[in-house]
């Protein structure tokens, strides 16, 4: 073993996909990390940032993350909030830690630079974060957010991965009201999504123009 390794204690806060990586590369070269993060869990938007449906790659991830993090020079540490728990002056100059690496991915959306916009919030104007939360969460007694209403003519704002996942929040949640409301007929979201909204409505002979869905 080369003697610069061994030689660091890092602390390292979010666990999810950056934060276990991290603590991966350091433990494999011998050197000490403990993972911080605010939540029980460390899957960060694995847990919550992607939609319900996607099973398989939200328990592929976190088997990952897990796999990280159970390393003999790992500690995971959660319930942590960095200026909440500790200060960052805490872990550098009290702690002991040669450095601190922060991975706390992106639990806020990206402010959209219009004038007022604020005002708007919740008020029609939703964020990405806040609606996943809604979709996967609005089923559960205990649910106690905000209610969201998908109406037709939604804008999205964004082109990437997650304007996709947006795009079909939107369109499941209006089939699913629409042949609800006008039809009597449930059909669960992953059924819809597993299908498609196009199969689905022709399974039942009706159509978007039918149920009105712009």
């Amino acid at each position: 073993m080369s003697e610069h390794y061994g030689k660091h204690f890092v602390a390292i806060i979010g666990g999810s996909v950056a934060g276990s990586e991290a603590a991966a590369l350091l433990a494999d070269n011998d050197h000490r990390a403990i993972v911080f993060d605010q939540q029980e869990l460390p899957y960060g938007k694995i847990e919550d940032g992607l939609p319900c449906w996607h099973i398989g790659l939200r328990d592929k991830e976190e088997e990952a993350i897990d796999g990280r993090l159970n390393h003999p020079n790992v500690r995971f540490v959660p319930g942590f909030k960095l200026g909440t728990d500790g200060r960052l002056e805490d872990l550098l100059e009290d702690w002991g830690f040669s450095a601190v690496i922060i991975a706390i991915g992106a639990w806020y959306d990206r402010q959209i630079e219009v004038k007022g916009i604020d005002e708007f919030y919740n008020r029609g104007v939703v964020k990405q974060n806040d609606l996943v939360y809604w979709f996967n969460h609005k089923h559960e007694p205990e649910y106690s957010g905000p209610d969201y209403e998908i109406k037709n003519n939604t804008a999205i704002v964004g082109g990437g991965l997650a304007s996709l996942d947006m795009a079909k929040i939107t369109m499941i949640e209006l089939v699913k009201q629409a042949l609800q409301e006008k039809k009597g007929i449930t059909v669960d979201i992953f059924t819809i999504e597993k299908k498609g909204p196009a199969k689905i409505l022709e399974e039942y002979n009706t159509s978007l123009v039918e149920l009105e869905i712009e």
